[in-house]
């Protein structure tokens, strides 16, 4: 389970439907790098990016599994793994980028699932929803924030910077006064042996079915 703004629960089925098609087109980027020994799998997440690929690897099975099974328990949020969430929905934002710029009326697979998603929703939609052949893009980033918006209690993980500089009490203390536990910037995803890549893949695998990326 993942822990919201709503308590712990896990992804509807719409919403699982949706951010598998990130998981797995995120974990077949991660992998290529792992293949050609490089680490060019960027999203723009500075949190994020700055891990090895294995240790994204790993991460990326925690919170995938966290995101789908009542089994798991809520784990503590940290930059790491809600810097893996978001990282997940940019990539969700490439592909939705690349789907309308495809300018093919038939490519709407994306669009089809933020709908559905988005629908699923106990919040207010507000505006109403882009037609599911419209091309214009921040429409459709504006309902995707919709569904990470459910999933994060905030930006904190990109707040790294305004307080890396203070002083540690300082620094504590305005961590303290947003909500910020001490220990959630300093936590650092273990480096994955051999036999723990093996088994972060395994549920990877598990938890895409269908959806699991070729490399």
């Amino acid at each position: 389970m993942w822990r919201t703004s709503d308590g712990d629960r896990v992804l509807t089925e719409a919403e699982w439907l949706l951010v598998e098609v990130g998981i797995s087109a995120l974990w077949e980027k991660i992998e290529r790098d792992i293949v050609a020994e490089r680490k060019e799998s960027h999203v723009g997440i500075g949190v994020f990016d700055r891990l090895t690929s294995e240790q994204k690897v790993g991460l990326l099975a925690e919170v995938s599994a966290a995101l789908r099974l009542p089994s798991v328990s809520s784990p503590h949020l940290t930059a790491a793994n809600e810097a893996t969430v978001m990282a997940i929905f940019e990539t969700l934002l490439q592909l939705l980028d690349n789907e309308v710029r495809a300018l093919n009326s038939e490519q709407v697979r994306i669009r089809q699932l933020i709908l559905r998603a988005v629908a699923e929703g106990r919040e207010s939609i507000g505006e109403p929803l882009p037609p599911l052949t419209s091309v214009t893009l921040d429409d459709w980033g504006d309902s995707m924030a919709k569904i990470a918006c459910r999933l994060s209690w905030n930006d904190d993980f990109d707040l790294e910077a305004k307080f890396v500089d203070l002083p540690p009490d300082l620094a504590a203390a305005q961590m303290n006064a947003m909500g910020i536990g001490r220990d959630y910037f300093l936590f650092t995803p273990l480096e994955p042996d051999s036999e723990a890549l093996v088994e972060a893949r395994r549920t990877l695998n598990n938890l895409l079915g269908e959806r699991q990326p070729s490399f």
